[in-house]
């Protein structure tokens, strides 16, 4: 575990250092472009752990069918 979180800070650093010296070599359409698409990836994850939270096993919609089913049952 503690290899795993060192080799991700090591990565981490790695591209954070790099990024400096590769943004030099962009110009600023480019910059815009990256900047807005490093934006949409948050939006894109929030959306699909919400999706993710609603449909899931154990997710909202599940819990709300599994409740209906059950209340029906006895309705018969």
């Amino acid at each position: 575990m503690l290899a795993c979180v060192v080799l991700v800070d090591l990565a981490s650093y790695i591209h954070l250092a790099l990024g400096d010296s590769g943004a030099k070599w962009m110009g600023p359409r480019a910059k815009k472009i990256m900047t807005r698409l490093m934006g949409l990836l948050p939006a894109a994850l929030a959306v699909q752990y919400l999706f993710n939270g609603l449909k899931g096993e154990k997710g909202l919609l599940e819990r709300e069918l599994q409740w209906s089913k059950m209340s029906s049952f006895g309705s018969t």
